[in-house]
């Protein structure tokens, strides 16, 4: 197969073998058979796809059936979300390609025409593939900037010209995710990335909206999706070092395309009428594909919602999203409760969908607080989140009842010096896990200082099973 086709297929093979063995701990596909039910097996299945592409299907599949048997079971974790899914959604599409193809050379074979190219040439199928499984990777943004243009209550450049996109990364900083201004904060100079952030907000918007749109029209050009997609990956490093939010998988996958395209566009490979119907299915993905639309408002109006570890001393520590493993995207994002997550109208870390609610919050912060607690429902879900996490921390611990957390593919991570006296416990010693909400009117001067003003606090204590016995 041609080199720039195999890029694909070996990275998002890549990608699902080192996702399989990081989440090996808690890879649960829900069968009875110990065989089928080994994390071992998709894995070396996979090592085998790198010689036999056809088998690359296998591994995906593996990936995605485990997550949704462990979302069926636990209530936790949302299939299609934006931290995987186009891992397995991209390499099933890949896998069926490569299934018609040989089909395809079958075929020809049982007519006594093994030569492809009498009627289908392999090296425009293979080209056609990677435009199209590149489209459908490109729809994400395409749509996430088209929904940043048609947010509620708000006009076409509302995004663009007040949205405050400073504020995801001083509330990922102010919660602990891992962030450039938590790395250098005992340098004293984190003041100066936030003020470099409030005067690049307005640039930044830009450069992010008008990247997303041009992704419909991009593989118009070879050479411009290439570039433009290396624009794409220097967006997810910066994500990446400003939230702590690491989409590994997106950038793997767009080297990769970066590397195809490049090849591609030398060999002028890639015909208008291939090109152009890539474009269509930048537009159509969504019909058949999980596409993901990531598009809010910021604002300062934060929930803050934090578990804290209540030891049967006394001590009470709070516990690091990266603590619960497979279902810490879950935690790091906070939407325990609905319609939100605190004292304020706002969803995870400040955001919302709603223009009116933006400038509310901008406008007056503390005049938007409301009432709140969380429902039985949602405490009868927090419960089983935490006695099944409990139960998995206690199965990991080594002899001193210490859980090894952080090594592990995580889509958002928490900064682990942030929390070395939780990473220090003996899981044992736990009794009780706390939730403590409380919600901020957080507002930044224009010297860079951030001032939280706290307008509400609740804390709902969750019970875990007795600890074993020492």
């Amino acid at each position: 197969m041609p080199a720039f086709f195999n890029a694909i297929v070996f990275s998002l093979n890549a990608c699902c073998i080192f996702y399989l063995f990081g989440t090996r701990a808690t890879y649960d596909p829900g069968f009875a058979n110990e065989i089928l039910n080994s994390v071992w097996l998709p894995i070396v299945v996979g090592l085998i796809a790198f010689r036999v592409p056809s088998f690359v299907m296998w591994p995906a599949l593996a990936l995605q059936w485990s997550k949704a048997h462990i979302a069926a079971e636990t209530n936790w974790g949302s299939l299609g979300t934006a931290d995987y899914i186009i891992v397995p959604d991209l390499t099933v599409l890949l896998a069926l390609m490569l299934a018609a193809l040989t089909v395809w050379r079958v075929a020809g074979r049982l007519h006594n025409n093994s030569n492809l190219s009498t009627s289908a040439d392999l090296t425009n199928y293979c080209s056609a593939s990677v435009v199209v499984v590149a489209a459908v990777h490109l729809s994400n943004y395409f749509y996430s900037g088209v929904g940043k243009l048609f947010l509620p209550n708000g006009g076409l450049l509302t995004w663009v010209l007040e949205n405050k996109t400073y504020f995801l990364s001083l509330h990922a900083s102010d919660i602990g995710f891992i962030t450039i201004q938590n790395m250098l904060k005992g340098l004293g100079i984190h003041f100066e990335i936030t003020r470099l952030l409030m005067l690049l907000n307005e640039p930044i918007n830009i450069a992010v909206l008008v990247g997303q749109l041009l992704a419909l029209v991009c593989l118009l050009s070879m050479k411009r999706a290439a570039k433009l997609t290396v624009f794409f990956d220097i967006m997810h490093v910066g994500i990446f070092v400003l939230t702590g939010i690491f989409f590994w998988k997106w950038i793997i996958l767009n080297a990769a395309f970066v590397f195809s395209f490049t090849l591609l566009a030398k060999r002028n490979a890639v015909d208008f009428s291939t090109r152009f119907y890539g474009c269509v299915v930048v537009v159509a993905a969504p019909l058949a594909f999980h596409v993901v639309t990531l598009a809010w408002y910021d604002t300062g109006a934060l929930n803050e919602s934090q578990f804290e570890a209540v030891t049967m001393d006394g001590r009470i520590l709070p516990v690091p999203s990266n603590f619960f493993l497979d279902s810490s995207i879950d935690v790091a994002q906070q939407s325990f409760s609905h319609p939100y997550n605190g004292f304020l109208p706002t969803g995870t870390w400040g955001t919302t969908a709603d223009a009116n609610v933006m400038r509310s919050a901008a406008s007056d912060c503390p005049g938007q607080v409301t009432s709140f607690s969380l429902s039985d429902a949602d405490r009868t879900r927090l419960s089983i989140l935490l006695q099944r996490q409990q139960h998995l921390a206690l199965n990991l611990a080594n002899r001193n009842g210490n859980v090894k957390y952080d090594i592990y593919p995580h889509h958002i991570w928490s900064a682990p010096w942030l929390f070395q006296d939780f990473s220090k416990l003996d899981i044992r010693s736990v009794k009780s896990y706390r939730l403590a909400v409380q919600s901020f009117c957080v507002s930044v001067d224009k010297s860079g200082q951030v001032r939280r003003l706290p307008v509400g606090e609740a804390t709902y204590d969750f019970p875990v099973r007795a600890p074993v016995s020492r």
